[in-house]
């Protein structure tokens, strides 16, 4: 599988995922709009995806994939089998009284999290009845995790990369279903959380199953396989903790902050997680791989090409989307957002915080970039300094910006924070001395990126401005003008990338065309080379 067939298959459910998750979005700020349910819920959402990315995705992914890999071609299926088996269980064993124990501590935690919440309205005692519903969510979702890590060792991408879809339908139809049954629409989707973890693992446990693939629970043991995974976990357990306390540190934060802070911020995240998601992750899922067979045959020019190319494809779609968040931020939030609950002040709000984010786009794409270089090099220390140094400026600078400019300041610190650490991860590349330098295809690409992004830019700010009036008017108005300006954007963007020779015709109809021999139900074909 090429690179670009693989960011492909996880770009495309991605995008999927991310779509389904602005339906989502669409109708919880029509019906909570940003106050104290809101509140309360979004702290709800964010207890379990702390734990999530240490248990289901990042620091688990990156250890148990690369083993059980190892072991499927070494040792065979059977003894594969055994040892995820293995690992199931003992997340099962540890997961399950550790779900109980801060179900128990909740308000304590709560407490932590959010100390800016009083109960005044209600707030704190929804957020903790809300947390309690959704947090069995994280055992769930950490299954779900592993079962789409089997899947993805067998280069079957799709299935796992469609969960979330779930995730996002559940949460939706809890809205309507589970709603008249529970105190608030917020009680309701905590409960659509869970409800949506026993989907994923059905869903993922399903193409286990088409696939003859067993996995069982065992008693839990420590073997030599079990030792090696949580030896490997140890810095990507790290990376994702300091990234994550980051995150809740931000939450405390919003929470000293006036009402509808954390509300903002979640909003502008969901919006700024759509490129960052489908380009983001697309290429860091795909290159890992790719780049480990390329280093374990030695290849230093394909290793070079993979570096090289990834940052090129980055560019080439982080640059019109981050100039796209700054320059049509509020229409978008007006045409998505604005709706019953959600009032102009909070569209003015979520703006600005999603400005202050889109600053940070392209370095936080990139990013995934260095992570999987190190990662192939097996050098998982490298990526957990340049963490921790940039988690602690980042919780001292958002701190201070928060106190000059709002809630907007925590977001331009996670901005600025993300380009100091691309500055700092390609100054580890040079120290390790891996053999990797930018090319003459992508120093001469990167001019005229700019140029193509410069023009559309242009074109976005021309086009906003005629259809000013349009864009401020009904909810019938406004989407097909919001569609106008965008498809103007691409107008302007895409055939500028053909005509400076950036992109060929050539390049995407071999793209587009399905190799000989690739069965039609392959869920992950291979490309011709790009």
């Amino acid at each position: 599988m090429t690179l670009v067939r693989a960011m492909a298959t996880v770009g495309g459910m991605t995008l999927v995922s991310r779509v389904s998750g602005f339906a989502r979005d669409v109708l919880t700020a029509n019906t909570m709009g940003a106050g104290p349910i809101a509140d309360a819920f979004f702290v709800a959402l964010k207890l379990p995806n702390f734990f999530r990315s240490i248990t289901a995705e990042g620091a688990f992914s990156i250890s148990f994939v690369p083993i059980y890999g190892k072991k499927m071609v070494q040792d065979g299926e059977a003894e594969a089998a055994r040892f995820s088996s293995l690992a199931l269980s003992i997340m099962i064993a540890v997961l399950v009284p550790f779900s109980l124990i801060m179900m128990v501590l909740m308000p304590f935690v709560i407490t932590v999290l959010a100390p800016g919440f009083g109960n005044e309205d209600g707030k704190f005692d929804m957020a903790v009845e809300m947390a309690r519903l959704s947090f069995p969510y994280l055992l769930l979702v950490s299954i779900a995790a592993l079962l789409g890590g089997i899947l993805n060792a067998h280069n079957k991408f799709g299935p796992y990369a469609f969960a979330p879809v779930l995730f996002n339908l559940s949460l939706i139809a809890s809205m309507f279903v589970i709603e008249p049954f529970t105190a608030t629409v917020g009680h309701a989707m905590a409960i659509g959380m869970t409800l949506s973890g026993v989907l994923q693992v059905m869903w993922v446990y399903r193409y286990l199953r088409k696939m003859g693939l067993n996995i069982r629970i065992t008693w839990p043991k420590f073997d030599n396989d079990v030792k090696q995974l949580f030896k490997l976990m140890g810095p990507g357990i790290l990376v994702a903790g300091a990234f994550q306390v980051n995150l809740f540190i931000n939450l405390m934060i919003a929470s000293t902050l006036p009402q509808g802070a954390i509300s903002y911020l979640y909003y502008a995240d969901r919006l700024y997680q759509l490129p960052f998601g489908v380009i983001g992750i697309a290429v860091g899922t795909a290159l890992l791989p790719l780049f480990t067979q390329a280093l374990s045959r030695g290849d230093r020019a394909e290793t070079n090409q993979l570096y090289n190319r990834s940052i090129e494809y980055m560019l080439l779609l982080c640059l019109p989307a981050t100039f796209g968040l700054l320059l049509a931020a509020e229409p978008i939030i007006v045409t998505l957002f604005q709706h019953g609950a959600f009032s102009a002040a909070d569209t003015q709000m979520t703006t600005l915080v999603l400005m202050a984010y889109a600053i940070g786009l392209p370095a936080y794409v990139i990013t995934r970039v260095y992570n999987a270089v190190f990662y192939a090099h097996q050098d998982t220390w490298s990526p957990v300094k340049v963490t921790l140094m940039t988690t602690g400026l980042n919780i001292v600078l958002s701190f201070v910006l928060s106190r000059v400019l709002g809630v907007m300041g925590i977001a331009l610190s996670t901005a600025l924070v993300g380009w100091l650490a691309i500055f700092l991860l390609n100054q580890a590349v040079k120290t390790r001395d891996l053999d990797l330098r930018f090319d003459r295809q992508l120093i001469r690409a990167f001019p005229k990126l700019l140029i193509c992004t410069g023009l559309m830019a242009v074109t976005l700010i021309i086009v906003r401005y005629a259809l000013h009036d349009a864009l401020q008017s009904s909810v019938f108005v406004r989407v097909p003008a919001l569609v106008a300006l965008i498809v103007a954007a691409c107008i302007v963007y895409f055939p500028s990338l053909f005509m400076l020779k950036i992109v060929a015709f050539a390049d995407v109809k071999r793209l587009l065309t399905r190799p000989k021999g690739i069965k039609k139900n392959d869920d992950t074909p291979a490309l011709p080379e790009a």
